[in-house]
């Protein structure tokens, strides 16, 4: 296996373990042409000074790809991805040691530093950066079924407040608790799965419009806020 630069032709091999790595694994988002097609644009022509493309090959077969990006901050190590058939191998360490050894030119004309994302490469940076280290991959996800989710919500809810609680997301509802609920809370799915798990704020997310509560008034409001406490947390792969 070798490690080289990613080149325009090299485009749909990526794309394809891309969709490889996110039918097996949890946690790679769907994408769509369209996002492609702009990625494609924005890390080709004259933007490519800034953006480092990198593919594992194979016996002539592009299995893995990673890379980095130059921001004002610093220098942003992609995460690595490779078809699964490739796990247990070390095609995620070899792709972030020669991302981090090309952007060397970018750092050093620099007073910033690098930023590295990616817990499959967690056994290589655990023997490049000693404790404290950086954090990893924050967790994302895309809601594909909102009655299931509904579901899952409706069970988590019932735990956090004794009180009925309807959740809305689209034309589909559902309540915690037999009874008269005691307060509505509508959202998109993409919002009701962020409060669940802590990771978005209800109080912001009710000022930015994206999740009413009804009825108005305080005590529907301390309810909702019971049922989806503040945020304390980001939820990361371990260390």
């Amino acid at each position: 296996m070798r490690i080289r630069l990613a080149r325009p032709a090299d485009h749909r091999a990526i794309e394809a373990v891309y969709r490889a790595r996110a039918a097996a694994s949890a946690g790679p988002m769907v994408r769509t042409r369209a996002y492609w097609t702009a990625r494609w644009r924005r890390t080709g022509g004259r933007s490519q000074r800034k953006h480092l493309g990198l593919v594992a090959v194979e016996h002539g077969r592009v299995v893995g790809y990673g890379g980095a990006v130059l921001e004002d901050i610093g220098v942003w190590i992609e995460p690595p991805l490779w078809l699964p058939e490739m796990d247990g191998t070390d095609v995620g360490p070899r792709l972030v040691a020669e991302a981090l050894q090309r952007s060397r030119r970018w750092r050093a004309a620099m007073t910033g530093t690098w930023v590295i994302s990616g817990a499959p490469t967690l056994p290589y940076l655990r023997a490049v950066f000693p404790p404290p280290r950086p954090p990893s991959t924050l967790f994302m996800a895309a809601v594909l079924d909102e009655r299931a989710l509904l579901r899952d919500a409706s069970r988590v809810v019932a735990t956090r407040v004794r009180e009925s609680v309807r959740l809305r997301v689209g034309r589909h509802q559902t309540a915690t608790r037999r009874g008269s609920p005691k307060v509505t809370v509508s959202c998109s799915g993409r919002v009701l799965l962020g409060l669940l798990l802590g990771l978005r704020d209800l109080e912001r997310e009710r000022r930015a419009g994206r999740a009413r509560i009804s009825p108005q008034g305080s005590a529907a409001l301390v309810l909702a806020r019971r049922a989806f406490p503040p945020r304390k947390f980001w939820i990361q792969d371990a260390w």
